[in-house]
Order: structure tokens, then C-alpha cells, then sequence
């Protein structure tokens, strides 16, 4: 007998919740490892290293509005979806959307 879409429900939200406190944990040791080794280092055959994080280029742009700062900018020629979606068939425009996938909230 096949499980009841309840039961599946059920089950996702168990293993969710899971995974949500281990990663969690994980997220806590991860940060005692780089108060105990900010330079990096090697534990049982780990290696431990400091990864710098990314730039938030939302927020640079913000700081440096193209207004101000035209030199960090470039020109360039970028697709108008609103034009596109309002001039191409919704049928020819499937053929390029990404495969379904589930989400669940």
C-alpha cells in the first residue's frame, strides 16, 4: 500500500526539521572551529580553512549609484522580458521554461 499524500507531508516535515537542527549544529561548530583556528589548520586529516565571503554586489551598487559613478558601469543591450512575453507566443516561450520542480512551504 502506497502512502497517503498526508503521510508523505508528514514524513517531509519530519526529515525537514532534522535536517534544519544538523544543519544548525553544523553551523555552530563551524563557527567554534574559526574562533579556534582563525588562521585555518588541520584536524584528523581535515583541513580547515577560512573562506572569505562574497561581495553583495546589491549593496555596492547601492553605495555607487550609476548616477554618481557612471565609470563603473557598462552599457549593454539586455533582453526586455516584459517585450518578450508580450510578442512571443506562450507556447513558443514553454519550449525555453525549466522543468518543474516541487516546492514545499
Amino acid at each position: 500500500m502506497n502512502p497517503t499524500p498526508a503521510t508523505l507531508m508528514r514524513t517531509y516535515l519530519e526529515l525537514k526539521a532534522q535536517a534544519d537542527a544538523i544543519k544548525n549544529a553544523m553551523d555552530t561548530v563551524k563557527a567554534q572551529l574559526a574562533q579556534a583556528l582563525p588562521d585555518g589548520g588541520e584536524i584528523d586529516g581535515h583541513k580547515v580553512t577560512m573562506v572569505r565571503g562574497r561581495i553583495n554586489w546589491n549593496t555596492v551598487r547601492k553605495a555607487y549609484p550609476v548616477a554618481d559613478f557612471p565609470q563603473l558601469y557598462r552599457q549593454e543591450i539586455v533582453l526586455d522580458q516584459d517585450k518578450a512575453q508580450a510578442m512571443i507566443a506562450p507556447a513558443q516561450l514553454d519550449e525555453y521554461r525549466a522543468q518543474a520542480t516541487v516546492s514545499i512551504r
